[in-house]
């Protein structure tokens, strides 16, 4: 029975509380609401969206008197007259987490937004007139998780510049004119999950530019105008967006790519095959749609060596007997009965040979090279594997090594050992006195030569 009454009681005070909360979310609704704006009600919150209504600077202060700060969860003042946001409008909103003043007239960063309003994560400043960036715009800031500034008018980017948004997850900086990243710019960015770049002007980019940045999981380089990419320049990056941009085969390094799982390298027109060793490790899928591909022996090397990757949508364009083939196709099928010689894994002119089944090679090195790939200057001819892990080159090495510790060991102990002879010697020798009584008495036995000649014996000693 008390059991029965205590969940009667919790069910009233539920059920009075749920009715307090709809009271006051219609007394906002209905009559607190701006007269700017629309004020709806979502998930026990307020969204509050003033679209297309010319509000300036000092109606957004009317506007923050009226809301109720305890409510409010999102603001919403796209396509509007403002020139700045003043975030101290609505300090005490304490529920407040997303502001959106995209299309506005905003030229330079909100000041404070976290000091003012510790609960907002994500703030829009899409499509505004902000030209340039400094340290300093972004103190106070270290609560924001999402940061759009898609649209703007950004040049440049100084290394460091975001170095205060310690929390920040996702960067959006798509659609500017921004032509250069360099080391540095984002390396304090250590929770970084998502970087959008796209429809820029970027020409180069840094190696390692990207190295930091330990929890990313796509960067979006899309429709700019990269002609090469250095050695590690993506690293960890799970997946990668380099469509429309002028890459050219012979401007990639080797290594530029570490350890990335998807790329996408869409619409490059200078890009008409692909290179295992621009790869750390294999990625799990290759993008190559709208690329003039050359799907000759040199390329089927190439793909071969891609153990497991999907290569989605490529299509070959020559030579003229594999057109419109499907990239998948043409590495399953082999049409043209490559070898994975074709794809030349033996450097310095050194020769390949490939197995019966055409999957596996071995290299025989010119003079002067050895290793894997006879990638490795040495001083003999030798044959290496594919499989080779240590080239018999090394264990002579370390054989001589080895035998150079031996013999020094060895003369060590020798010098030791006559040390303790000679230190025996000295103390078997005659004491100084017995020579001189012996000196100032010889005797017709002892010759005065033989006792000078002790005597410079004792003396040596």
């Amino acid at each position: 029975k008390d059991l029965v009454k205590i969940n009667k009681i919790m069910f009233s005070v539920t059920t009075i509380y749920k009715l307090m909360v709809t009271s006051i979310l219609l007394k906002i609704v209905s009559g607190d609401c701006p007269i700017y704006c629309t004020c709806i009600d979502h998930d026990g919150g307020i969204l509050v969206e003033c679209i297309d209504q010319k509000i300036d600077s000092t109606i957004l202060r009317n506007i923050s008197e009226t809301l109720n700060s305890s409510l409010v969860t999102m603001l919403n003042f796209k396509n509007n007259d403002m020139v700045n946001f003043n975030s101290e409008y609505f300090a005490g909103y304490t529920q407040l987490e997303i502001i959106n003043i995209q299309q506005n007239k905003i030229s330079h960063i909100p000041q404070n937004i976290s000091s003012f309003i510790p609960s907002v994560k994500q703030v829009s400043l899409q499509t505004n007139e902000i030209a340039n960036l400094n340290k300093e715009d972004f103190e106070s800031w270290q609560n924001v998780e999402v940061l759009v500034l898609t649209d703007n008018m950004i040049t440049s980017l100084q290394s460091g510049v975001f170095q205060n948004l310690i929390d920040l997850q996702q960067l959006y900086l798509d659609g500017n004119q921004i032509t250069e990243l360099k080391e540095g710019t984002f390396n304090e960015l250590s929770r970084i999950q998502r970087l959008f770049l796209s429809r820029n002007k970027i020409e180069t980019i840094q190696s390692g530019l990207f190295t930091n940045l330990i929890n990313i999981e796509a960067v979006t380089l899309e429709s700019n105008k990269l002609t090469s990419l250095k050695s590690e320049t993506f690293v960890n990056i799970r997946t990668l967006i380099l469509d429309s941009n002028e890459l050219n085969v012979k401007n990639i390094s080797d290594d530029t790519f570490v350890n990335v799982r998807i790329v996408s390298l869409t619409s490059n027109p200078a890009l008409t095959t692909l290179r295992r060793t621009w790869f750390t490790s294999s990625p799990r899928a290759v993008i190559f749609t709208e690329n003039p591909l050359h799907c000759g022996c040199t390329m089927y090397g190439n793909l071969k060596a891609f153990n497991g990757t999907i290569f989605n949508d490529g299509k070959c364009q020559t030579p003229e007997r594999m057109v419109d083939n499907d990239l998948n196709t043409f590495i399953s099928s082999n049409p043209l009965n490559c070898t994975v010689c074709d794809h030349q894994p033996c450097q310095h002119g050194s020769k390949c040979t490939s197995t019966l089944d055409g999957n596996t090679y071995q290299c025989k090195c010119t003079e002067g090279y050895l290793g894997k790939h006879c990638d490795v200057f040495g001083r003999k001819e030798m044959v290496t594997k594919s499989d080779d892990s240590l080239s018999s080159g090394y264990i002579a090495l370390i054989a001589v090594v080895f035998v150079v510790l031996i013999g020094l060991i060895l003369i060590l102990v020798y010098w030791k050992h006559r040390d303790t002879n000679k230190h025996e010697k000295s103390e078997e020798t005659p004491k100084e006195e017995d020579i001189s009584k012996e000196r100032e008495t010889p005797t017709m036995e002892t010759p005065i030569s033989a006792v000078n000649e002790g005597f410079h014996e004792s003396t040596v000693v």
